[in-house]
């Protein structure tokens, strides 16, 4: 029910007569917050980042797609599907990996799709990873956190329901079989905070 902007990426490859007949592996990025489709490309430089690596030979052509993480610019819902509220996990995984099965050559949900996120995109994308082993093969956070946030932002998601901790990847790790999915975490050397809840996850 949700309808919301986004952005694609294809690779040169997507358009060779030769590829004609490829399906083609996902990225999909989720934004920090506040942050939108367009402010993540430009931030990231990621047409730039991929077509170099791709040229480089570092990386296989890949389409990346970068939905409307929040819906607002105001408001973190943290890609959960909130207690009585917005359904944002279904429309970040369901709904966009229909969308784009639908409209481009791209791979089945599973060994074909990553997630990769900034800040709380970082969150989101271990958390709904963790959460989706079947959709997703792999999540990078990139000066994510750990566990599920309750702030001024966000308001209360969760309404006291088995959810909070269902969507706290902390907790997750310690309670629950890890599932298959590889996970690629990174902190800057001067996030210190960052870094902290980054070893400490690691570790467990």
């Amino acid at each position: 029910g949700l309808s919301r902007t986004g952005a694609v990426y294809l690779p040169a490859a997507y358009f060779e007569p030769a590829q004609a007949r490829v399906r083609f592996p996902v990225l999909e990025v989720l934004s920090g917050s506040p942050g939108s489709p367009a402010q993540t490309l430009h931030l990231l430089h990621l047409a730039q980042a991929l077509d170099t690596a791709v040229a480089e030979h570092r990386a296989a052509p890949m389409v990346v797609v970068v939905p409307d993480t929040n819906g607002s610019a105001v408001r973190d819902r943290e890609c959960v599907n909130a207690a009585g509220g917005v359904p944002d996990e279904t429309y970040l995984t369901t709904d966009v990996q229909t969308f784009m099965a639908q409209r481009f050559r791209v791979q089945a949900p599973g060994r074909g799709w990553a997630l990769l996120g900034t800040s709380t995109g970082g969150y989101c994308a271990v958390n709904l990873a963790l959460r989706h082993p079947e959709a997703y093969a792999a999540a990078a956070s990139l000066s994510g956190y750990f566990h599920a946030l309750t702030d001024i932002t966000t308001g209360d998601l969760f309404h006291g329901s088995p959810l909070r901790l269902a969507n706290d990847p902390t907790w997750r790790v310690q309670h629950l079989p890890l599932p298959p999915v590889a996970l690629w975490l990174s902190a800057g050397t001067g996030e210190v905070r960052q870094l902290t809840e980054l070893r400490r996850f690691v570790g467990l």
